[in-house]
């Protein structure tokens, strides 16, 4: 059992085209289970469209402690931000990640107007 009173130091960095297969690694390992058990896991069509998608978000490397341990991504839309995916490697998962590491979260602003 990780010891919780140890808080691991979580960033994001800018994901390029050198991590395309660093984040396709990570959508498999982090998807594939709840894919498989719902739909069955087709490895063609999964890449095709990780391939065909690519581009459509933000996309940024969530790191743990130096390590890349996921990644995050957004569409920045005109009156709003949607966050399309967050996913862990399943040895990061569990451990509070996602839950406490997103204060630090800056993504790329606009004026917006709220009502």
């Amino acid at each position: 059992m990780p010891d919780k009173s140890v808080r691991d130091v979580v960033d994001l960095r800018p994901a390029d085209d050198q991590d395309r297969e660093l984040l396709w690694l990570i959508q498999c390992q982090s998807l594939r289970p709840a894919v498989e058990a719902t739909w069955g896991w087709n490895e063609a069509l999964q890449r095709r469209h990780f391939e065909e998608h690519y581009h459509d978000c933000v996309r940024q490397i969530i790191r743990v402690d130096g390590a890349d341990a996921g990644m995050v991504a957004v569409e920045v839309r005109p009156d709003h931000v949607f966050l399309r995916n967050i996913a862990l490697l399943p040895q990061f998962q569990a451990r509070g990640v996602s839950t406490n590491g997103w204060a630090f979260v800056r993504w790329p602003r606009r004026p917006r107007t709220f009502r």
